[in-house]
């Protein structure tokens, strides 16, 4: 399976909220589930941006972060088609119907993103973090932040 984490989630991996809790357990079931976990082009510069303008780490850090998201992402590219589809169908974010357009023609199976009410008529379902999580997640599985499942 292929999903897309949209730039958000995957800028929530370096922050200490609850979103990145979310954000963290999504990425780790979807490596748990053996998925291909894949992040947006367009959406690259943006993420090695946000990781020092939100002051979230130092430039050399940042910038070592970034090349282990580049170890860990594939990179779903962003063509000239892509670009003119979202124009085109632009509903409310030019750059997340971007995504969406992009996660099409690439062949992902979900996005996942806190801003799902951008992705509403997206070509490809959107999902919340902790949807990805609900629908995915193995019975088996507990983090230190839940309660351990009844047998």
């Amino acid at each position: 399976m292929n999903v897309l984490f949209d730039t958000n989630v995957v800028i929530d991996l370096f922050t200490d909220t609850d979103d990145f809790e979310a954000a963290f357990t999504a990425v780790d079931i979807a490596l748990l589930r053996d998925f291909k976990l894949w992040m947006p082009a367009c959406a690259t510069p943006s993420i090695r941006y946000l990781l020092t303008a939100r002051k979230l780490m130092a430039a050399t850090e940042a910038r070592k972060a970034f090349g282990d998201l580049l170890r860990l992402f594939s990179i779903a590219d962003t063509t000239s088609g892509d670009c003119l589809a979202a124009y085109e169908h632009e509903h409310r974010d030019y750059e997340d119907d971007l995504i969406a357009y992009s996660a099409y023609r690439t062949g992902m199976d979900f996005i996942v993103t806190r801003n799902g009410r951008d992705f509403e008529k997206s070509p490809v379902p959107a999902l919340s973090p902790a949807e990805f999580v609900d629908l995915f997640k193995p019975p088996n599985i507990a983090y230190g932040w839940e309660a351990l499942p009844e047998e």
